[in-house]
């Protein structure tokens, strides 16, 4: 009896040191892969990758970020140290070349901008014709148009349907050839001219038409002309007036737009205004 006893304490005891062993080895065998797999999320050294394109810029999201329209689709990027300089002189529909990266989370980083002079070629003169935006019942459009020289010291891009010529001493106008009606007369003013004293005479002037408003320049559609000094408008059921002070390549200029209310008016009157936009000082 004290024999058996004595074969089984030692068969439990033996049982034991197996048992403590394999735990051990499993133990042992799990580390290892862990820490190959750490070993195995390091990454070498990647270089970034730089991207460049060119498009028009449409204004800042946030103190943050920008955004830029390219030919085939509307970027928002990051920006950055080198380019919050540049940013502040820029103003929205200004055309620009740019450089940029993409992070680890996507995000496209600015890192290089540039304005460029898209109206004129490699020798600094403006070409005879070009391709002018045109925005019709929220569709863009390319449409040809033409230089034409003012002798008041700028120029301007018309498109065939159009006239643009001498009126008045120091006026110009632009007209639709179907219906002269449909005119905007253009005035190249003095550098030192009163603003306020501009308001109230444009006022004066549209009261012919009506009561007379003035509308907040943030509210224009196009934000090329949201940088106005004013805004002003008068209308009837037939005829639409408005007077605008602008400043354009540090000229400024009084635009006054004479629509009537017709059926064309969706046609034409987007025309006028993206030819304004072609205007070009002459240094």
């Amino acid at each position: 009896m004290k024999t058996r006893l004595h074969w089984m304490v030692i068969l439990l005891i033996s049982l034991t040191l197996i048992f403590s062993t394999v735990s051990c080895s499993k133990k042992n065998e799990q580390t290892t892969p862990n820490e190959e797999l750490k070993t195995g999320t390091e990454e070498p050294n990647q270089q970034t990758e730089t991207f460049q394109d060119q498009g028009i810029y449409t204004g800042q999201i946030d103190n943050n970020s920008v955004e830029i329209r390219t030919k085939n689709e509307i970027m928002a990027l990051q920006l950055t140290d080198e380019v919050r300089q540049v940013i502040e002189t820029l103003v929205e529909n200004d055309e620009v070349t740019f450089e940029y990266e993409k992070n680890k989370v996507g995000q496209l980083i600015l890192t290089k901008l540039e304005k460029i002079n898209s109206n004129k070629t490699s020798q600094g003169k403006l070409p005879k014709e070009k391709d002018i935006e045109i925005f019709v019942e929220g569709t863009k459009e390319l449409r040809k148009a033409y230089l034409n020289e003012s002798t008041l010291g700028y120029s301007i891009y018309v498109q065939p349907q159009f006239t643009f010529s001498g009126e008045e001493p120091g006026k110009d106008i632009l007209f639709w050839n179907n219906d002269g009606n449909y005119y905007i007369r253009i005035e190249k003013l003095p550098d030192d001219v009163n603003i306020e004293d501009m308001r109230k005479n444009a006022a004066l002037e549209l009261q012919t038409i009506g009561k007379v408003y003035e509308r907040n320049v943030e509210e224009i559609f196009d934000p090329f002309f949201r940088t106005a000094k004013f805004f002003l408008t008068s209308s009837t059921s037939q005829l639409t007036q408005n007077i605008m002070l602008i400043e354009i390549d540090g000229t400024l200029f009084k635009f006054k737009f004479n629509f009537p209310n017709g059926e064309a008016a969706e046609g034409v009157t987007p025309s006028l205004w993206a030819m304004l936009k072609t205007i070009d000082v002459n240094q």
